[in-house]
């Protein structure tokens, strides 16, 4: 008599903490792009690699700094975002002090992203749960569509939560 009751819980408790992830990592990836410009962004979309890299301003109230010699901007930080497939979870690799990991101060290449995600950098969990993650620029270019499906199973199956939403960073880059 007690059995269905608790298989009821186990379901409800799974769909809860799967709908949890994915808030969460949404509130997360909105948090970290957003202080970020269009022109730094690159995104990764392969078989064996999802990843999003940008720069930002991060503990600066997103003011720019400039370098006296170059007249560039100069970016306090350097954020990557990737799916790490095999634990199913989001992770962040971060760089705070110079030098950035990039021939450019303003971009990664997709192939400076492809080696920066497997360098080794200690990895942050951001979400678990995640079974796919898509960056991909509009038509546009200056907003990024975010795909995130998490899985996990349950009593009556497999359940699945997908988040899917539009980012437009909101710092203009310098080469406007």
């Amino acid at each position: 008599m007690l059995l269905p009751g608790f298989q009821i819980w186990k379901q409800t408790r799974a769909r809860a903490e799967i709908e949890q992830a994915a808030l969460l990592a949404e509130a997360r990836i909105r948090t970290a792009f957003l202080p970020s410009t269009p022109d730094s962004v690159t995104s990764v979309n392969q078989p064996t690699l999802s990843a999003v890299s940008f720069l930002t301003h991060e503990g600066s109230d997103s003011v720019a700094s400039f370098d006296p010699v170059s007249g560039r901007t100069f970016w306090r930080t350097v954020t990557i975002l990737k799916l790490d497939s095999a634990k199913r979870r989001l992770v962040r690799l971060r760089w705070k002090k110079p030098p950035l990991p990039t021939t450019d101060p303003f971009a990664f290449t997709q192939t400076e992203l492809i080696a920066a995600c497997s360098s080794g950098i200690v990895e942050e969990r951001w979400a678990g749960h995640l079974e796919t993650f898509e960056v991909t620029p509009t038509s546009e270019e200056r907003q990024w569509n975010f795909v995130l499906t998490f899985t996990t199973d349950s009593p009556q199956g497999r359940i699945v939560a997908r988040r899917e939403f539009l980012l437009t960073p909101r710092i203009q880059g310098e080469n406007e």
